[in-house]
């Protein structure tokens, strides 16, 4: 059908489509010259759907665009910046944080496995400036299905954090960055494995949350406490 797309999606077969009814193109010409009326040479979805043992979702795709821009602005007497994660803009980060007291970090938790080993060199990155501030991580996206929830989060982070910082211990000893600078502090290697409640100099929160249900009460009052 050609106004029909269809997607497996693990063992259930999900229909998309803006209409619950579709013309079958092979029979519009008969429509036309009055030999079948609207009925007959269409199609209706929920019945298809139904026989193929199928889900029918009334709606469509709507592309999203990562934002390229970092806005700043006034919330309660609090000095906000909303920074992007594209990567093409990472360069600009530092100088935002300059003036941070407080960062709140959006991840999103049902895309974790695509998204952990940037977000933990983030987190590294901001763990290992010389003013490191208290983090905010909210596991976004709690109400889609397979969403890790944030215990899950921090285990996974901690586990990519545990490598960044053993890797970076390895190539300060060896010489082979003149650059690179082996984690002081909490972070430098002592034989355990990285726990954020243990090794992190600030403090960093994960907490489960829908940008789309939930209210910013946690935010609030996160960057009510760093002011």
């Amino acid at each position: 059908f050609g106004n029909l797309r269809g997607t497996d999606v693990l063992a259930t077969r999900l229909f998309l489509d803006r209409d619950v009814e579709t013309p079958y193109s092979g029979m519009l010409p008969g429509h036309v010259a009055g030999a079948y009326d609207r009925d007959e040479c269409h199609v209706d979805l929920n019945r298809l759907a139904r026989f193929a043992r199928a889900r029918l979702v009334d709606g469509e795709v709507v592309e999203t665009v990562s934002s390229m821009q970092s806005r700043e602005g006034v919330a309660k007497e609090t000095r906000v910046v909303d920074f992007p994660g594209h990567q093409r803009l990472r360069g600009g980060l530092e100088a935002a944080l300059d003036r941070a007291t407080g960062v709140v970090f959006l991840l999103d938790a049902s895309a974790l496995s695509n998204q952990a080993k940037a977000a933990a060199e983030l987190l590294f990155a901001l763990m290992t400036r010389e003013q490191p501030v208290e983090v905010l991580v909210l596991c976004n996206k709690k109400d889609i299905q397979g969403a890790k929830t944030p215990a899950r989060v921090k285990l996974t982070l901690a586990t990519e954090i545990e490598t960044l910082r053993k890797t970076a211990g390895t190539i300060a000893s060896t010489g082979d960055d003149d650059e690179a600078a082996a984690p002081k502090g909490a972070l430098a290697t002592d034989g355990k494995f990285f726990n954020f409640d243990q090794h992190a100099p600030a403090k960093i929160t994960f907490l489960p949350f829908s940008a789309n249900a939930d209210d910013l009460t946690p935010v609030s009052e996160f960057l009510a406490g760093c002011a």
